[in-house]
């Protein structure tokens, strides 16, 4: 049996926490899985799927919310901004 869990609702998609075992939870972000948060008993972890490590925090929503900043996407590289107008 799967568990979601719906952590905020927004325009570009819902945020989800999948248990997908134990202490162990991927986070999604309209469908498209976004990072892997774990732990239990007041100290979780977040990581990209790579396994790159993001951060602890007290609770598994804040752990989820640090899977989805910025720096999670791109694996910690910088992802240069085109300018998309056309002249």
């Amino acid at each position: 049996m799967m568990v979601s869990t719906v952590i905020q609702a927004s325009g570009a998609g819902d945020v989800t926490l999948e248990k997908v075992a134990e202490g162990r939870y991927v986070v999604r972000r309209g469908g498209l899985r976004q990072g892997e948060v774990f732990g239990g008993h007041g100290r979780w972890v977040a990581q990209t799927l790579r396994g790159r490590h993001l951060g602890t925090a007290k609770n598994r929503h804040a752990a989820a919310r640090l899977a989805l900043s910025p720096s999670s996407n791109s694996d910690g590289k910088c992802v240069p901004q085109f300018n998309q107008e056309s002249n």
